[in-house]
């Protein structure tokens, strides 16, 4: 039994996935679930109605329990809301400058609107380099 699963463990650590000991008691402290119904767990394998999951699966229904995406539509939501914030920052600078309302003493706001606009042209060239050249 313990040559199974330290042969087991070596296989995740080769593929670069986590194997996992759950402390706790199923059903109690924890559930876990595979198509909108709980799973079974006993000795280290996930089995649902009866049969033992594929390993690619049982590793996927482990992975479920983090909150990595959660993070990632946190980010996504501000990013989207920071483009819209810069955007309509943007679009209200081209807007006074059109309509004639800068002149010599009040030029902060269009300044302030050019370096934000270059910052961002030279932040995407960076961005374009660092993804071509990462690989």
């Amino acid at each position: 039994m313990d040559r199974l699963r330290l042969r087991d463990l070596s296989l995740h650590v080769r593929d670069k996935r986590g194997d996992f000991f759950i402390r706790g008691e199923m059903g109690k402290d924890f559930h876990i679930y595979y198509k909108g119904e709980e799973v079974e767990y006993n000795e280290r394998q996930l089995y649902f109605k009866g049969t033992k999951l594929s390993r690619y699966l049982q590793i996927k229904a482990m992975e479920t329990a983090d909150t990595a995406t959660s993070y990632l539509y946190l980010i996504t939501f501000l990013h989207v809301l920071h483009v819209i914030v810069a955007g309509i920052y943007l679009l209200r600078v081209a807007i006074r400058s059109f309509s004639g309302q800068f002149n010599s003493d009040n030029t902060l706001s269009l300044r302030m609107g050019a370096i934000f606009w270059h910052f961002l042209g030279v932040l995407w060239v960076y961005l374009l380099l660092f993804l071509l050249f990462i690989h």
